[in-house]
This record gives C-alpha cells, structure tokens and sequence, in this order.
C-alpha cells in the first residue's frame, strides 16, 4: 500500500454504494468498501468517477477480481459480499485483504444452546 494511511469507508445502504466514487477527481487516500447481504455477481461503472482500482473479495478477504478500471467502463464482477475500490497504485496485501474482509463480515454469532445435546444425559 502508499505510505499514506487510508481512510477505510464501509458502504452499507443501497444510496451509498449507488453513488460510491462517482463525482470525485480521486479518492484522497480512501477505500471504500461496498458490503452486500449476500453474495452476488455485481455489475459496476466508472461514469463520472476516476480510474480505480476495483477488488471482488471472498469472505476471507482473498481476491476473486483485482483491475485497474479507467473512467466510462463497465465491469462485471464476480459473486461476492465484498467489493473494494481503492487508488490504482496502491497495491493492497493479502493481510491488508483480510483485515478488510474481518471489519467487514464479522464473524456469525454462535447460536444459543436451546436444550441438551442428542448425547448428553
């Protein structure tokens, strides 16, 4: 990544990852993260937006798409919860990954225990 930290956004509601970077110059030293429900295939433009660097993300944070997108394109990406979009010189770690991917998808809770296992007395 650029000795610069980045700012990490999360994208959650549907406004926010509609209008992600659109109608920026650059990022300033963002990334933003679109989290989805459920995975799906996602098709996402770059009108009104800079090149970017877009990423597809498995749960674990490792990289199922990773491009450098100019402006005016359309790109589809693969079946994903996690997509990333980040300076197109920063180079993110598979750390750097899974730490998104972790902030991101935080761990199910494990479900309460509602009676005795099939096994015990």
């Amino acid at each position: 990544m650029s000795e610069q930290t980045p700012e990490v956004r999360y994208l959650t509601r549907g406004w926010e990852r509609g209008l992600g970077a659109m109608f920026r110059r650059d990022l300033d030293g963002r990334i933003l993260v679109f989290i989805y429900p459920r995975p799906a295939a996602h098709l996402y433009h770059t009108f009104c937006s800079p090149r970017l660097r877009m990423l597809a993300l498995a749960d674990d944070g490792s990289p199922l798409f990773d491009d450098v997108v100019p402006p005016n394109r359309v790109k589809r990406l693969p079946s994903s919860k996690l997509v990333v979009e980040c300076a197109p010189e920063w180079e993110l770690s598979r750390a750097d990954l899974a730490a998104i991917a972790a902030s991101a998808l935080p761990p199910k809770p494990i479900p309460e225990n509602k009676g005795a296992l099939p096994w015990t007395g």
